[in-house]
């Protein structure tokens, strides 16, 4: 496995770079080093992809031994693809041990000047500080647009392309997915009293409730503009609570239930063990879902979720709850009524639209990429 080493870096492990090797890009990476809120980082991008993983938080103990650290790293931002282990080990085999080398690609190096530029400057600045692998940022990262072969794409889904084509083939020849994650499948019900809105959702399970939240937010059409949380019950009792913010006021009323941090908790924490639980969106209009597994999916090969059905429209964020919805609805769907213009200029404008499952789709392959 080539990894180009910038000249800070190789100051920093105190090597001289070895001569480039014949190595498909497939199989190599570029680094660089850099200091992050006083702390030391390094960040790689993958040649072939510019898919990013950013280690944070080095100290002596780790340069040391940063070849095996590497390898490591690679290996978890793969297995947090969603890749099958048997593509991994076969990657990895095939990459080889560690060399350090010169840089030889200055599109890769620019990619990666951004992403470091972008890390210190994002408003999103927090780091793990209990693991050196950044998990979240390189999650996120992954979805950046770069340049590729002169067509703008993320390196998540170059990464993808071109482990497809070197391990996409069964051992019988036959194409066959390179992903294979565990999935829930949810029934996903908005609770009102007198319209009909579903939609049923195959789901990861190797993510956490801050983006089952996000699957939530694009399955239905809301914007994710108000606090939210899920709660699980047993025998009528919310024994616990899992939310955007564990110290909102609003959570008071379930003090005797564990709340903890959306972004802290795997969803294989409380799901299948529950089968369902309540998930309310924005507390002053009060929106109450409904999730239940409905099957467990041992094979799912692929990483994003999907949209299989679904019934009936979003009300409009901020409406004032389904009596609110009632008289939107009532106004826009009568030409004559006082308020007919002003609530379908205001319907347009909040993003009310008809349930399209086509549409729905385009956004659930971004949702579990989103940081707002």
């Amino acid at each position: 496995m080539q990894i180009g080493c910038t000249k800070n870096l190789c100051q920093q492990l105190k090597v001289i770079p070895q001569a480039l090797r014949d190595k498909a890009p497939l199989y190599a990476w570029h680094a660089n080093f850099f200091t992050l809120h006083r702390k030391k980082a390094v960040l790689l991008a993958h040649d072939a992809s510019r898919f990013p993983i950013l280690l944070f938080g080095l100290k002596a103990s780790h340069w040391k031994q940063i070849d095996s650290i590497i390898e490591k790293a690679i290996l978890r931002a793969l297995e947090n693809e969603g890749i099958r282990p048997e593509v991994i080990q076969a990657f990895m085999r095939d990459a080889g041990e560690v060399v350090f080398t010169k840089t030889n690609d200055r599109s890769v190096l620019s990619a990666m000047n951004q992403m470091i530029q972008g890390i210190k400057y994002s408003e999103n600045k927090e780091m793990n500080s209990e693991d050196i692998f950044q998990e979240e940022v390189c999650h996120y990262m992954g979805e950046w647009i770069f340049r590729h072969d002169g067509v703008y794409r993320s390196p998540r889904e170059v990464l993808r392309e071109v482990l497809t084509e070197k391990y996409g083939v069964g051992p019988d020849g036959s194409p066959r997915s390179i992903y294979s994650v565990v999935a829930f499948q949810f029934m996903m019900k908005l609770e009102l009293d007198k319209h009909k809105v579903w939609r049923r959702v195959i789901v990861p399970a190797n993510i956490n409730f801050r983006r089952l939240h996000f699957v939530i937010q694009d399955a239905f059409g809301w914007r994710s503009y108000h606090l939210y949380r899920f709660d699980f019950f047993e025998k009528g009792k919310i024994v616990a609570s899992v939310c955007l913010d564990p110290y909102s006021d609003f959570l008071f009323e379930n003090e005797n239930a564990p709340s903890e941090a959306d972004d802290q908790v795997m969803v294989t924490r409380y799901f299948p063990k529950f089968r369902e639980c309540t998930y309310e969106y924005d507390f002053g209009d009060g929106w109450i879902h409904k999730l239940k597994i409905e099957k467990i999916i041992e094979d799912y090969e692929d990483v994003r979720p999907v949209c299989i059905g679904g019934e009936g429209d979003c009300p409009p964020e901020d409406v004032g709850g389904e009596s609110g919805y009632d008289d939107f609805l009532e106004a826009i769907r009568n030409p004559k009524h006082p308020e007919h213009r002003e609530m379908t200029a205001w319907g347009i404008y909040q993003r009310y639209e008809p349930f399209d499952l086509s549409k729905t789709n385009r956004k659930l392959a971004r949702s579990l990429y989103r940081i707002d």
